[in-house]
């Protein structure tokens, strides 16, 4: 754990220039966020935590329209310039392993998210029996990563040989479904995103057309497009948060 502190705190500095809103996967990025933001509309303002925040630019991209954003992340160079970009007041940062944080939280949230963080977390059982402490009882857990079946995914996966720094295991949906039902969670819904492993072809991903599946929870969304969000709500919401 300490080795991944450190691997992000090294790319804190140009985090913003590779993964953000004015980055080559700025498509991506803008995709994202209408997805989020459309959620957030329908939970009506949310109290959100975003777990992995790094700097914090999903949040400061949803604060017109949520209540209260909670960013935590191992990271103190993240949380540094996540507090400098941040309008004040709404949005709050923390430095914390996401684990320990929510395994501690006397909050609850009506929105957890996960965007592309629990693929580098080395207990994925443990991150998420750990969130459902944290999910209100109405609320929604939402996991945003790339989808391993894609293929140009596992063409990159192939090149790297499994060297990918920070080192990553990513879940199919169906892998994570099963993790997440084992933790208390049923997934709800599954959303196409755009993704692309190397960010030349950002742009073109995130052009193509999403199909709506008839199976709200296919499997196979987001293989073309490259990534997926799944939405998570409690097995069992009585008697769960607030």
């Amino acid at each position: 754990m300490q080795e991944l502190h450190r691997q992000f705190d090294a790319a804190a500095a140009s985090w913003g220039v590779e993964h953000g809103p004015d980055s080559a996967r700025a498509a991506e990025f803008a995709a994202r966020i209408r997805y989020l933001r459309k959620l957030c509309r329908r939970l009506g303002r949310p109290r959100v935590l975003d777990l992995g925040c790094a700097t914090g630019q999903v949040l400061v991209e949803l604060s017109p329209v949520i209540d209260d954003g909670l960013g935590v992340d191992i990271s103190e160079a993240m949380i540094e310039r996540a507090r400098r970009i941040a309008e004040r007041g709404k949005l709050r940062f923390r430095t914390d392993d996401a684990v320990r944080f929510c395994n501690s939280c006397s909050e609850h949230f009506d929105l957890v998210l996960l965007v592309g963080v629990l693929e580098h977390l080395p207990d994925q059982e443990t991150a998420l029996a750990s969130a459902r402490r944290v999910v209100g009882r109405k609320g929604r857990l939402v996991v945003i990563s790339p989808h391993p079946w894609n293929l140009l995914f596992l063409l990159k996966s192939l090149a790297h040989l499994n060297r990918e720094m920070p080192p990553a295991s990513h879940l199919s949906p169906r892998r994570l479904a099963a993790v997440a039902r084992r933790n208390g969670f049923r997934l709800t819904n599954i959303s196409a995103l755009p993704y692309a492993p190397w960010p030349a072809l950002s742009p073109i991903l995130a052009r193509m057309p999403t199909i709506s599946s008839l199976v709200p929870k296919n499997p196979l969304t987001g293989v073309v497009r490259g990534a997926f969000a799944a939405e998570f709500r409690h097995h069992q919401p009585n008697g769960v948060g607030k």
